[in-house]
């Protein structure tokens, strides 16, 4: 035998013995070792290897993030399991009697409810697996919300929402389509939500591409056309993204309250249309009137 097969045979042997011993023994809070996403399973990091250099961002390997995005060292504890004693929503089942009706004031009070817990740093979400198996069987939404799909803006955080609490209907600065406006009637005439919130957000993207579009004629498309309408109502300004927004907001609440199905749901009384703004620095949303 050769010296540097010798050399790979001994290797090969501790390998296998250390992780053999690691997997009979318990791992402490101070020895932990993320698995390794696999196209067969979770496997663990092998023993014998250096630590795993983690990103900046505070990605562990699994996917998950430390608090606040701090990097992930070595020696960081990892997430609280979930354990089989642990209580888990009630499950939805097709039997199950439907919840008690929510007016569209009610609606309206659960979702800045939600807002102010987001904003305060104390939500009661979790978006856990239970949660989402305890509503699979069925849903009652008592909202939809109409925002742009900028990826700063996720509803169901920002309103501290669960599984089955809203609907989401989201394109570029919420402009609305053919697609988008059966998505409403959808949500009001069969999923019968009491609730239609139009969100539109600071420092809008959107908008501002549609502003310079308008303003210069350098852009088209359909988005632009459409934000388009506030652009020209908006004069010239060091705010005038801000305004523009508001007003592109209550022209797509005007549109919505408009389209047949959701006008005679108003007239009924059981549905409102508002409007709002979304403040990515302060993470307040707040009405527009």
């Amino acid at each position: 035998m050769s010296d540097v097969s010798f050399r790979v045979e001994i290797w090969t042997t501790v390998r296998l013995f250390t992780t053999l011993d690691r997997m009979a023994t318990p791992q402490t809070s101070n020895d932990v070792r993320w698995p390794v996403a696999t196209g067969t399973g979770p496997v663990y990091d092998d023993p014998c290897a250096p630590p795993r250099v983690t990103t900046s961002t505070g990605s562990r390997p699994d996917g998950s993030r430390s608090p606040a995005g701090q990097p992930v060292t070595p020696g960081s504890p990892a997430p609280q399991p979930v354990t089989p004693g642990s209580p888990a929503p009630q499950p939805v089942t097709p039997g199950s009697p439907a919840p008690q009706p929510v007016t569209p004031g009610e609606a309206l009070d659960r979702l800045l409810a939600g807002n102010r817990r987001f904003r305060e740093g104390a939500p009661a979400r979790g978006h856990h697996v239970h949660a989402a198996r305890a509503h699979a069987a069925a849903q009652y939404p008592h909202a939809l919300v109409v925002t742009c799909f900028d990826s700063r803006v996720i509803p169901e955080a920002l309103f501290d929402a669960d599984f089955g609490d809203m609907v989401v209907v989201r394109t570029g600065g919420h402009v609305l389509d053919r697609a988008a406006l059966a998505s409403v009637d959808l949500a009001v005439d069969a999923v019968g939500v009491p609730l239609v919130l139009v969100l539109g957000h600071s420092a809008c993207a959107a908008v501002a591409y549609a502003i310079d579009g308008t303003d210069t004629g350098n852009g088209g498309g359909y988005l632009v056309e459409e934000i388009g309408t506030a652009v020209r109502a908006t004069p010239p300004g060091p705010d005038r993204p801000e305004r523009v927004m508001r007003a592109h907001v209550a022209r797509t609440a005007g549109t919505l309250r408009r389209q047949p199905g959701v006008a005679a749901a108003v007239a009924a009384g059981r549905l409102a249309v508002v409007g709002a703004r979304y403040d990515l620095d302060a993470g307040q949303v707040d009405l527009l009137h």
